[in-house]
Formats: structure tokens, C-alpha cells, sequence
């Protein structure tokens, strides 16, 4: 999240819980939830009023923060959380994984230089 820092926000979209597209000033950046084999791994819906807030603003801050499990019937669902931070607004992204107790997810971030 901190190759984020010192990019100015164009746009951000989410393509069907599978992936966050954040366009910048000088990158195309791509949030993949990703899942150990048994583990499913998605992005929870976010507040799009803080994300056309922070579009047209450069970044400060970016950063992982809070991480929370909690036991279901029928398994375990991991939250952890991802906050962008800028002057004109703070968008925080959940990624959440369902998985059985043993596995995990995590969120795979790749940069395309414009």
C-alpha cells in the first residue's frame, strides 16, 4: 500500500468483489484478494462517497491496520483492513477470507506505471 504514497488518486473501481482498480497520476494499481487453497478471499464493499472524496488528491498515508477473526457455523471469516489517506478524504478497504481455520488470503497488489 505504500507505493500508493505521493500518487495523485483518478479513479478507483471495484470489479465485482474480485479486484480494486486505483488509477493515479503515474500507475495503474491492482488489488487482487487472493486465498490459500481452502480459503476464499474478497474485497467488502466501500463507502464510494470517501472514494470520489479522495479522487484528485495525492496520497500521505496508506497502510494496513486492524485484523480480526471470528468463528461462524460454518467456519472462520478473517477481516483486515487497508486505509488510504489523503486531504481530501481517507477511503479504508476491508478484505475479508472464508475459510476453514487453517488457511488464509491476502491482498496482491500490482503496479503498472502509466
Amino acid at each position: 500500500m505504500e507505493r500508493l504514497i505521493g500518487h495523485i488518486i483518478q479513479s478507483i473501481t471495484l470489479d465485482n468483489h474480485d479486484r480494486l482498480v486505483i488509477i493515479t497520476d503515474k500507475s495503474k494499481f491492482i488489488l487482487t484478494p487472493e486465498g490459500d487453497c481452502c480459503a476464499y478471499a474478497y474485497i467488502h464493499d466501500y463507502d464510494q462517497d470517501a472514494a470520489r472524496a479522495i479522487c484528485g488528491h495525492m496520497v500521505y498515508k496508506a497502510h494496513t491496520y486492524g485484523f480480526d477473526s471470528s468463528d461462524h457455523d460454518y467456519g472462520v471469516i478473517d477481516t483486515e483492513f487497508y486505509s488510504i489517506q489523503t486531504h481530501g478524504g481517507d477511503l479504508d478497504i476491508e478484505l475479508r477470507t472464508e475459510h476453514n481455520g487453517y488457511y488464509g488470503g491476502w491482498l496482491d497488489i500490482s503496479e503498472i506505471p502509466l
